[in-house]
C-alpha cells in the first residue's frame, strides 16, 4: 500500500510544472482612502498636499500632488511615497517574483525652479522603502498627459532609500511587499519653489514563477492511480488453518 502511495505522489510531482503567472493591480479612480503618503527623504523646509482630483484626468479622476521644497538651505529636495493599500504580494505563498510590469499616465501642471518631476515605481519590504533607478521624468509643456511604462524590473533595478545599495527580495523566501509610486524633486536655488504634478492609470504586473499542475496532467494521474485504489478490494484474505 505505501509503494502505491509513493507510485501516486511521484507521478503528481512529475506533472507538475512550473509557470510563469502574472497579477495585476491597478488605479484609475484614486479614492484617497486606498493610497497613503509620505515623506521618505528630504533637505531644508519641505511639505506636500495630495489627494483625489475630480476631473481632467485621463480620463475623469486622477492622484495631484504638489511638492513644496527649498528655501531654508543653498539647495532643497523632497522624495515622497504613495503606495497602493491594497497592492500587497507575498513571495513566499504565491511565487518568487521574475519581474515587475510598471505603467502610469503623467502630467505636469508646474514645474518649478527644478523644471521637472521624476516618478518612480516604489516598493515597500520590511520597513524599507526601495525606489527603481531607472524613472520617467515629466517636463514642459505643460497640461498634457503622458503614458510612460517601466518594464521587466528585475531586484537589482531597485535601490533602498537611504541604503547602501540593497534591494528587495523577489526569491520565495521573501516577505510581503507593497507597490505604490514615488515623486521626487530637487532644486538648487535657495529659494523655496513648488511642482504640481498629476498621475493616472497606475499599473503593476507581477511576473512570477509557481508550480502547478497542467489540467492533462490531472487527468492522467486520476487514470493511473485508479488502478491502485481498487488494489486492496481484490486482495484475498488468508484463511486460517
Amino acid at each position: 500500500m505505501c509503494m502505491h502511495k509513493v507510485v501516486c505522489v511521484s507521478f503528481l510531482l512529475a506533472c507538475a510544472t512550473t509557470c510563469r503567472a502574472g497579477m495585476t493591480f491597478s488605479d484609475g479612480t484614486f479614492e484617497d482612502a486606498n493610497w497613503t503618503a509620505t515623506t521618505i527623504a528630504s533637505t531644508g523646509g519641505t511639505s506636500f498636499n495630495v489627494g483625489q482630483t475630480a476631473s481632467g484626468g485621463n480620463p475623469g479622476t486622477f492622484r495631484q500632488i504638489q511638492n513644496t521644497y527649498g528655501g531654508t538651505q543653498p539647495t532643497g529636495s523632497i522624495f515622497t511615497g504613495h503606495l497602493r493599500s491594497a497592492a500587497i504580494y507575498d513571495p513566499s505563498t504565491q511565487g518568487e517574483i521574475q519581474s515587475l510590469d510598471f505603467a502610469f499616465d503623467l502630467i505636469g501642471f508646474d514645474f518649478g525652479a527644478s523644471n521637472a518631476v521624476a516618478y518612480t515605481a516604489l516598493l515597500f519590504q520590511d520597513g524599507f522603502y526601495y525606489s527603481s533607478n531607472s524613472y520617467p521624468l515629466i517636463q514642459a509643456p505643460a497640461n498634457q498627459w503622458n503614458s510612460f511604462t517601466l518594464p521587466n524590473l528585475v531586484a537589482s533595478g531597485f535601490s533602498r532609500i537611504g541604503g547602501a545599495g540593497e534591494t528587495p527580495d523577489f526569491s520565495a523566501t521573501g516577505t510581503t511587499i507593497q507597490f505604490g509610486y514615488g515623486v521626487s524633486n530637487g532644486t538648487g536655488s535657495p529659494l523655496q519653489t513648488m511642482t504640481d504634478s498629476g498621475i493616472d492609470n497606475w499599473q503593476v504586473t507581477v511576473n512570477a514563477n509557481s508550480v502547478v499542475p497542467e489540467p492533462s496532467s490531472f487527468a492522467l494521474f486520476i487514470i493511473g492511480c485508479l488502478p491502485l485504489l481498487r488494489a486492496p478490494r481484490n486482495r484475498k484474505t488468508p484463511k486460517n488453518r
